[in-house]
């Protein structure tokens, strides 16, 4: 066997395309970058391991930007392009392959601007270059800021100066007014004014300025008239200046001396009482009289007033003698006379000049009051105010304590005429009225009260505290504080809870003041908060309730039930 080995071989292809195109490499079109390795058939049938090596050439961008002025071109890969815009085309970069170039024109226009200028003669106006001095239009090319042209075109207009001539005529007293210039005498002016076109005016003024005129009258008017001059209205002395329009327009001046005759005049007061004679005539009232006498000029020139005052002829009429408490007050009144009056003595008096003054004396007292009749003559009246003591009244029963259903009397001392009341109270409950001394049953421990007021009205009183004992234990007999009797089925009614089953003698139900509402023996006592078969308004109640205690004692208990609906 002559065995032979056949080599394998090696082989490596280094290639580069642009971006954008393929490598065709044993069937395959290759787009990426990087080494790529496949097995052929040599030449002598072996293997054939084929490395290839590829790179990629990239394409390249470029942006060009650029400006022209209205009205020229740009060069652009051959092309004179004259409007603005992006512009793109492909060219060959160092590396052969595409190069992308990307054009931005703009085109920078050309500017223009009109100017109205207005010269006064002779000035003139520079421009550029160039000076003008007579009415046209001129057109000059400058660059502007993008170094393109720019158009300024010029309208001239050169004014020429004015003259001119005025002959105004005005009223003395006024001014005639040329620029800031004000003359108010006859004469001629030159005055050097700015027209509508800012040049030079010069104005002449022949002034003629007329004289104002004078006048004068006197007027008399008798006393209320009145005289109207030129819309103004006068009826007082003086002298007075109007100013009126002459023919020529200017003004007149008119002085006016007014004289105003006045009568004279006499005011007679009579004062006199009621019924006496005045020239012949009885008079009971005031009255009033004028006569007046006229003048030659028709105007009034003696007025005689007369004034009557009658006075009245009344007598002082005071109150009537007055007897009041120790410690209280008193009023007084009196009328009649002149209406001015004077009290004395002034001692505990609230006044002593007006007609109804208080008195406190702290004894028997006599009041005199004076004034004057219509005569002037002093009159005088008087009032007694006596001073009642006041009565004295004291229980003599000490502060005690008693067991409930227990008879006590009490008894007073008292130094009051037989006229005198005096009544038992406790709390704001009526006890006995009009007893001097009170048996009873205290019910209710607390202060019990008796008053004595006597037959003028003075007031004294004393207390006593008496305290109710009770001997079983009431306490646990339990009563509602309030009841809503509007039938609901809920505390419509007045009724005891007794757990202890203490015996039930009676019930009473009483007013704020006292009046006997509801009264039962029934040992299971109910109230439907009604008095004469209609419901009670809503408000506080008393109740008093009796009972006997299993002891063979008995027991009270009082207390207060609020009616709410």
């Amino acid at each position: 066997l002559n065995l032979t080995i056949r080599p394998t071989s090696t082989g490596t292809i280094n290639a580069s395309i642009c971006a954008g195109t393929s490598y065709l490499f044993n069937g395959l079109n290759l787009t990426i970058a990087g080494s790529y390795l496949d097995t052929f058939a040599n030449s002598t049938g072996c293997d054939s391991i084929v490395t290839l090596n590829l790179t990629i050439r990239p394409t390249s961008t470029g942006t060009i930007n650029a400006s022209i002025c209205a009205g020229t071109s740009y060069l652009f890969n051959g092309l004179n392009l004259t409007i603005a815009g992006s512009y793109l085309d492909t060219f060959l970069n160092s590396t052969a392959c595409d190069s992308i170039v990307t054009l931005r024109l703009s085109v920078s226009p050309t500017s223009s601007r009109i100017q109205n200028i207005a010269l006064c003669g002779p000035d003139s106006i520079r421009v550029g270059v160039h000076s003008y001095a007579s009415s046209g239009t001129y057109r000059d090319t400058f660059s502007n800021y993008l170094s393109c042209d720019s158009i300024l075109t010029t309208i001239l207009v050169v004014h020429s100066p004015a003259f001119i001539s005025l002959k105004p005529t005005i009223c003395e007293g006024t001014a005639y007014q040329v620029g800031a210039s004000a003359y108010t005498a006859t004469g001629i002016y030159y005055d050097t004014l700015v027209t509508v076109d800012g040049c030079d005016s010069t104005i002449k003024t022949d002034l003629i300025v007329l004289p104002r005129s004078f006048a004068a009258q006197d007027i008399i008017l008798c006393l209320g008239q009145s005289v109207t001059i030129d819309g103004h209205l006068y009826n007082n002395d003086g002298i007075f200046s109007d100013t009126l329009t002459s023919i020529n327009g200017c003004d007149s001046i008119l002085i006016s001396t007014i004289i105003v005759k006045r009568p004279v005049l006499n005011i007679t007061d009579t004062i006199f009482c009621s019924g006496n004679t005045y020239d012949g005539i009885v008079y009971t009232a005031d009255a009033d009289f004028t006569d007046t006498i006229i003048s030659s000029l028709g105007c009034d020139s003696f007025i005689e007033e007369t004034h009557i005052r009658v006075l009245d002829n009344s007598p002082l009429t005071i109150s009537n003698d007055l007897i009041i408490c120790e410690g209280s007050f008193a009023q007084l009144n009196v009328s009649g006379g002149d209406s001015i009056y004077a009290w004395s003595p002034a001692e505990g008096m609230s006044c002593t000049n007006c007609p109804d003054p208080i008195v406190s004396p702290a004894f028997n007292t006599t009041y005199t009051v004076t004034s004057h009749d219509c005569n002037g003559n002093l009159i005088a009246e008087s009032i007694m105010v006596n001073v009642q003591p006041t009565p004295q009244i004291s229980i003599l029963t000490n502060d005690t304590c008693v067991y409930l259903g227990q008879i006590l009397q009490l008894n007073t001392t008292e130094d009051s005429n037989t006229n005198s009341q005096v009544n038992w109270t406790i709390a704001t409950q009526l006890l006995c009225n009009n007893c001097s001394f009170f048996s009873f049953q205290p019910f209710i421990s607390g202060s019990y009260h008796v008053m004595l007021i006597d037959s003028i009205g003075c007031i004294a009183g004393d207390s006593v505290e008496i305290c109710v004992k009770s001997d079983c234990p009431d306490s646990t007999i339990e009563v509602p504080n309030f009841i809503t009797p509007n039938n609901d089925g809920a505390n419509d009614v007045f009724k005891l809870k007794n757990p202890e089953n203490l015996e039930i003698v009676f019930l009473r139900i009483f007013d704020r003041w006292g009046e006997l509402l509801f009264e039962t023996f029934n040992p299971y006592p109910e109230w439907d908060a009604t008095f004469k078969e209609k419901l009670c308004i809503p408000g506080v109640y008393v109740y008093y309730i009796e009972g006997n205690c299993p002891s063979g004692g008995n027991f009270m208990k009082v207390g207060n039930v609020t009616i709410i609906r």
